[in-house]
């Protein structure tokens, strides 16, 4: 019984070092994603501008600067 209670305050520790930690990576995991979508429509809207007029030559070149982010 004695054994039980020594294990019990490291193993909680633990279990909740594990729980923190995949918290802590889960905001991180979503931070980065947030921050990567925020720079593909930064892209898009820079192609945007930067190939307004319409025809096929512009498609063209508004297509090659959208292939880049993909």
């Amino acid at each position: 019984m004695d054994k039980i209670n020594k294990l019990s305050l490291p193993a909680a520790i633990l279990i909740g070092s594990i729980i923190l930690g995949s918290f802590y990576f889960a905001s991180q995991v979503s931070k980065q994603r947030s921050i990567e979508r925020q720079q593909v429509l930064k892209i898009k809207q820079d192609c945007r501008e930067k190939y307004p007029e319409t025809g096929f030559k512009a498609s063209l070149d508004y297509s090659k600067c959208i292939s880049i982010i993909e």
